[in-house]
């Protein structure tokens, strides 16, 4: 298990980046600088809400980690503010497709938890937000081909697979590693 000092870390680094990314394309532009205008002056309200929401997130780890008395809960909280931190950072890049990505660093720091239920947890959370975005919003999901119909689904699908992929072969490592220990 991760320890809780590792998850403060990661939580408030991640959010950290978030808030730079949303800097970075909302202040300077960056998607005009790698050939796309910025989605962010249409979709204002729902890339706020993704920016604040993820705040939440580590407030609450940060209050049940000082409190101790819901320990327990740390890595759920966890993985919901980095799953979170990862959707925000999504929204916040204008769906650019370097950053989706952050979903199997993600998928990978749930797995120090030693419970299976959340990487899956962070998977639905991810396949929830891009079948929403699909459906509300599709040039937030990826702005590479927002006239596509078929690329956001693709990328959906192969995301898919690569984290149940990640998932299963991490499971099937550990029980061969614990089979060679035996």
């Amino acid at each position: 298990m991760m320890s809780p000092r590792i998850m403060r870390y990661s939580i408030w680094l991640m959010l950290l980046l978030s808030f730079l990314i949303h800097y970075l394309h909302r202040i300077h532009d960056l998607a005009l600088q790698v050939g796309r205008p910025s989605i962010y002056w249409d979709h204002q309200l729902l890339v706020n809400v993704a920016l604040w929401v993820p705040v939440l997130f580590c407030v609450w780890w940060e209050i049940t980690f000082q409190r101790k008395r819901f320990a327990h809960m740390l890595p759920f909280i966890h993985t919901l503010a980095l799953s979170f931190i990862a959707v925000s950072i999504m929204l916040g890049g204008d769906g650019i497709v370097e950053y989706h990505f952050i979903f199997m660093v993600v998928i990978g720091m749930t797995l120090y938890h030693n419970n299976d239920f959340l990487p899956i947890l962070a998977s639905m959370i991810f396949g929830v937000y891009h079948i929403g975005i699909y459906f509300i919003a599709p040039e937030l999901c990826l702005t590479i081909f927002p006239k596509s119909l078929w690329y956001p689904i693709l990328i959906v699908i192969i995301q898919s697979v690569f984290g149940s992929a990640l998932y299963v072969l991490t499971k099937y490592s550990k029980r061969i590693g614990q089979a060679s220990v035996r």
